[in-house]
């Protein structure tokens, strides 16, 4: 792909996307590569979609050069394209807004070794929280990553992320909720056929025998069963005789 780039040859690549089954032939006109959470893309251009795309590396079935050769934009800088985006989002047509976030003391410090974005900055400290400002593009690669800090971090403005971010954990709540829901009702249904089972042999138990005092079993089924035999051995020994 590096030397595709220097040569600025054109790529004839089998792709397959995330969320399906079935592989599409690109033909791309590769600008650069761009690392995402250990993660390699290309950023490209798409003949057949006249559109710059990314294409992550790990999904490519197959790749050769077509035979064909395209020109570099003059001035094509990666870094510059998606300084206004989070992970590999391409901008498109939405501007950046700020952000502004509330930290725990312990997440300021993660925060600070690794920023959430190259604009990020530390406008407020205190002995309880810290406040952070960036501007960027929310997009969803964003949404994820501030659902992910959980209870560590909030966020304060613009009033659109933070309605995002809070529908986003409230269908995980949800999604786990009815899990929970869904075990405990197992359990419960698992109880309840064991108590049934347990009453049913108790009543199967008290119509075959008893318990006595010392908690000595007795069957009613083998003492009648004995009564009809000696019945019958008398009825025997009276017709003999």
């Amino acid at each position: 792909v590096m030397q595709a780039m220097l040569d600025e040859a054109v790529l004839c690549i089998t792709y397959r996307k995330y969320l399906s089954e079935e592989s599409e032939v690109r033909h791309i006109r590769p600008y650069a590569v761009k690392e995402f959470e250990k993660r390699w893309y290309i950023v490209a251009y798409s003949e057949e979609q006249a559109a710059l795309r990314t294409y992550a590396m790990d999904r490519i079935l197959a790749l050769e050069r077509s035979g064909d050769s395209f020109k570099m934009p003059s001035g094509f800088d990666v870094d510059e394209l998606f300084s206004s985006s989070y992970g590999i989002y391409l901008p498109g047509d939405q501007a950046p807004v700020l952000v502004t976030l509330r930290t725990t003391l312990r997440e300021a410090a993660y925060l600070q070794d690794l920023p959430l974005h190259p604009s990020q900055t530390l406008v407020e400290k205190t002995e309880e929280y810290c406040i952070f400002a960036l501007r960027v593009i929310p997009n969803p690669n964003f949404i994820m990553e501030l659902c992910s800090r959980g209870d560590r971090l909030e966020v304060l403005e613009p009033r659109s992320l933070r309605e995002s971010v809070k529908e986003a954990l409230k269908k995980a709540i949800k999604n786990n909720k009815n899990l929970n829901q869904e075990q405990d009702d197992e359990q419960n249904q698992y109880e309840e056929d064991e108590d049934n089972n347990m009453n049913d042999e108790e009543e199967n138990n008290e119509q075959k025998g008893f318990y006595d005092e010392q908690g000595n079993y007795h069957q009613y089924v083998e003492e009648e069963e004995n009564a009809n035999d000696n019945n019958y051995e008398e009825e025997e020994y009276e017709n003999d005789n």
